[in-house]
C-alpha cells in the first residue's frame, strides 16, 4: 500500500470549546474516508495567529496541500493580521474541506461528499498577466469582461481603480531618478516586472489579489489603495508581492448572490 498524501487540519478553539477533543476526531476519520493521513491538527485560541502561521509554513513544504477545517467560520478573518495571512494561504491554491460539524447528522454527511472549497469559501472570477507599462484599456478589458460574464457588473468601476492603481504605481516604482526614460530603459523596467491578477469572490467581498514578480512587500500599501477597501502586502510564495484589496459587495449584490447560492 502506497503512502497516501497528507492533509492539515485547523481549528479555533473558542468555536468548539468543550468538544476539541470529539472534533479532532471527526478531523481523523474525515480525513482516512477520504484518503488522506493527517499530519497534524494546528489548535489557535482567541485572535492570536500562531498556529495560523504554522499551517501555512507547513502547506508551503508539503507535497500535497490539503486543510480541513470544523466550518467556514475557522477560517473568517477578525483581524488585519489574519486577514493578511488568509490572503497568504489563499495564494498557495490549498484545497480546504470544511466539515460543517453544527449541521445535523444528513446535512454534514452530503456536504462532506462535495463540501470542497478554497480559503473563506471564495471562487475565482478569472485571472490574467500582463507586464508593467501595458496599455491601460487592454488591462481593463480583462478586468470588465471577467466581471460582467460573472454578474458583477456593478463591481466593475471599483476593481478597475484597484488594479489600474497598482499598475501605475508599479510604472512609477521602475522610472529612473533622472531623465533617462528612454525605450530600451522601459522595455527592461517591464521585463523586470510582470503583475498577474486574480479576482476572486467570496460571499460577503470581491478579492483583487496581484503578484508582482519585483519584491517590495515591506512597503505599506498607499493611500489611495488602502481607499478602496483593506488592503494588505506581503512577500508571495516562491519570490516577489502579494498585494490584495477586499472590496465590500455593492448594496444588493451580496443578497442576489446569497440567493443563487440556494437555489
Amino acid at each position: 500500500m502506497g503512502i497516501r498524501p497528507a492533509m492539515f487540519g485547523y481549528l479555533r478553539q473558542e468555536l468548539v470549546e468543550g468538544r476539541i477533543d470529539d472534533v479532532q476526531r471527526h478531523i481523523r476519520a474525515f480525513a482516512d474516508g477520504e484518503g488522506f493521513d493527517v499530519a497534524q491538527i494546528f489548535c489557535e485560541r482567541g485572535s492570536h495567529t500562531g498556529a495560523l502561521w504554522a499551517l501555512i509554513s507547513s502547506v508551503e513544504q508539503a507535497t500535497s496541500a490539503h486543510v480541513v477545517v470544523p466550518a467556514r467560520t475557522h477560517l473568517e478573518g477578525v483581524s488585519r493580521p489574519r486577514s493578511a495571512l488568509l490572503q497568504r494561504l489563499s495564494l498557495l491554491n490549498v484545497q480546504v474541506w470544511h466539515l460543517n460539524l453544527a449541521d445535523d447528522a444528513a446535512r454534514a454527511e452530503d456536504r462532506r461528499r462535495s463540501g470542497r472549497t478554497d480559503v473563506t469559501a471564495s471562487s475565482v472570477v478569472g485571472q490574467f498577466g500582463f507586464p508593467v507599462g501595458a496599455a491601460e484599456p487592454v488591462v481593463l478589458l480583462h478586468v470588465h469582461e471577467y466581471l460582467t460574464r460573472a454578474g458583477l457588473r456593478g463591481m466593475v468601476r471599483s476593481a478597475e481603480s484597484v488594479v489600474v492603481t497598482i499598475a501605475r504605481e508599479a510604472v512609477a516604482a521602475t522610472r529612473p531618478p533622472v531623465a533617462v526614460d528612454t525605450p530600451i530603459y522601459r522595455q527592461l523596467g517591464a521585463e523586470l516586472n510582470q503583475l498577474t491578477v486574480r479576482i476572486v469572490l467570496r460571499s460577503d467581498a470581491l478579492l483583487i489579489q496581484i503578484h508582482e514578480t519585483r519584491e517590495y512587500a515591506d512597503e505599506p500599501v498607499s493611500t489611495a489603495l488602502a481607499g478602496f477597501g483593506e488592503a494588505g502586502r506581503v512577500p508571495a510564495n516562491g519570490g516577489g508581492t502579494f498585494t490584495w484589496c477586499e472590496l465590500p459587495l455593492v448594496e444588493g449584490l451580496h443578497s442576489a448572490l446569497h440567493r443563487r447560492e440556494h437555489r
